[in-house]
């Protein structure tokens, strides 16, 4: 089987799959943390705003992030903020009263704290008026909510089309494994076929919806994988015994890094996308099957 031109790849290579399960998936996450993060009207009334925010920090630490990004900082600050006032953890802070409420009154006035924090971190936070109405909008929820869960939403399709790519070698009746190969110094192999102590092909398969500072130090690693493969081939007095390397890849996180693309494309045997699963089966049976 010949390997496909560069130029082919590109034309091949996907800006979004869809995969429903995986879109079901997210919009229920997306759902059940609308529920869990809603202010109900109950809640409030004509009590005064600390209080409001005080119970609703009770809830939980997502809520807390929830509030801490509508004020303009993040989690990871506040939790420094809250280590500097009162020397115990967030979980700590969030159970008894009276530290919750001494957080609530700085994050709807930061200079409450000016004696502990430095007046730049402090206008980091500050909750702008209406943010009780906020909470009750389903609308902002979900937005807040979908922009949280576009790590996880990545994640899980990466994951997916993995998982199709050893689904593909599965129906065709092979075993396939996951897990370092001695070959390439024990580095993990996303599907070895048939198993990772004696393989007959290493699938590398990634699919990366956006860019990712990973991506260069990837290519990277299967350059240097790639190189281990030929080095072992080569000691190899019989072409049939040789390994074979491949790389399933997709997602506009891929066209928009070229060069990491063509690094991946060169240092491969052969380089499909989810659109040319079917030649990567055509090659699975012929290396297995000869």
């Amino acid at each position: 089987m010949k390997k496909c031109t560069f130029e082919e790849l590109l034309g091949s290579v996907s800006h979004f799959l869809d995969f429903p399960d995986i879109e079901e998936e997210i919009e229920n996450l997306i759902q059940v943390e609308i529920l869990n993060t809603m202010l109900a009207q109950t809640h409030n009334g004509d009590r005064p705003e600390i209080d409001v925010l005080s119970d609703y920090l009770e809830k939980s630490v997502d809520t807390l992030a929830l509030i801490a990004r509508m004020s303009g900082g993040s989690l990871e600050k506040l939790k420094r903020i809250v280590a500097s006032i009162f020397g115990v953890s967030l979980n700590k802070v969030l159970k008894e009263e009276h530290m919750r409420r001494r957080l609530a009154a700085f994050l709807i006035n930061p200079d409450s704290e000016r004696s502990f924090i430095p007046q730049f971190i402090r206008n980091s936070f500050c909750l702008s008026d209406g943010w009780i109405d906020l909470l009750k909008r389903e609308d902002y929820l979900s937005s807040i909510a979908r922009d949280q869960m576009s790590s996880k939403y990545s994640a899980r399709m990466g994951f997916k089309f993995e998982d199709i790519v050893s689904s593909k070698v599965e129906q065709l009746g092979y075993g396939c494994q996951k897990g370092p190969v001695s070959v390439v110094d024990n580095k993990e192999i996303d599907i070895a076929i048939e198993s990772t102590s004696s393989p007959k092909l290493l699938v590398m398969a990634s699919y990366l919806l956006t860019t990712s500072s990973g991506q260069t130090s990837k290519a990277n690693e299967q350059t240097r994988m790639y190189s281990c493969v030929q080095d072992r081939n080569r000691s190899r007095q019989r072409s049939s015994d040789n390994l074979v390397f491949v790389n399933v890849v997709d997602g506009g996180g891929w066209l928009a890094r070229n060069r990491d693309l063509e690094q991946l494309w060169l240092n491969c045997d052969y380089c499909f996308t989810y659109k040319s699963l079917d030649d990567f089966e055509e090659l699975v049976e012929r290396t297995l099957r000869g």
